[in-house]
């Protein structure tokens, strides 16, 4: 299975918070996470996959998806989900809001911007990342139910030019997803063929 998620606004480089996280990563992470959400729900309503048009195999797959994740008193859907046995590719680019040679000295650190784009795409994991979040009630989409499912990652840069006037924290991502099994099983088979 392969899309791509789009992103633009503030990616921030909020250094290694360690637990607790600090407010201002938080923010950024659920900043992005409602940004992205509308492009997964989308998804959910229209590919075959995850609606379950199909024969039985791409039913099942999409039952099995289709499962909450209960996290303190929330509930939130991943596609790419460990018990499904079934891992992910990103492949990002990135455009940035000044020269891509000044990512570190300018705009905060590389990796630690990443950390918390990657973030964004997880479910939450305990209650401390749910704090002070506005989270609309029902089912909220995520990419992934955790970030180790992710096994392959391939970054690129280059500058923004459409947006001058932003700040340097902020950003445009074309985020291209590629879902596949790690092994073979009749509830994720679906996702070797599509």
């Amino acid at each position: 299975m392969r899309f791509t998620l789009t992103f633009d606004g503030d990616l921030p480089s909020t250094g290694n918070a360690k637990q607790p996280l600090r407010r201002t990563k938080l923010e950024a992470i659920w900043a992005i996470r409602h940004a992205i959400s509308g492009q997964l729900d989308s998804l959910w309503e229209h590919h075959h996959l995850l609606v379950g048009r199909g024969d039985v195999e791409t039913r099942a797959t999409a039952y099995a998806v289709s499962q909450p994740i209960l996290r303190h008193g929330h509930q939130f859907l991943a596609i790419v989900r460990s018990v499904l046995l079934l891992k992910c590719e990103l492949d990002i680019q990135m455009l940035t809001n000044h020269a891509p040679v000044s990512l570190i000295t300018r705009a905060g650190d590389l990796d630690n911007r990443i950390k918390t784009l990657v973030d964004a795409l997880r479910v939450p994991r305990d209650q401390h990342e749910l704090t002070g979040a506005t989270i609309p009630p029902g089912l909220y989409p995520c990419l992934m139910e955790d970030d180790a499912v992710v096994t392959g990652f391939r970054l690129t840069t280059d500058r923004y030019l459409a947006c001058p006037s932003q700040s340097l924290q902020h950003v445009r991502l074309h985020i291209g997803v590629t879902i596949t099994p790690t092994e073979i099983t009749s509830t994720n088979r679906a996702f070797s063929n599509d």
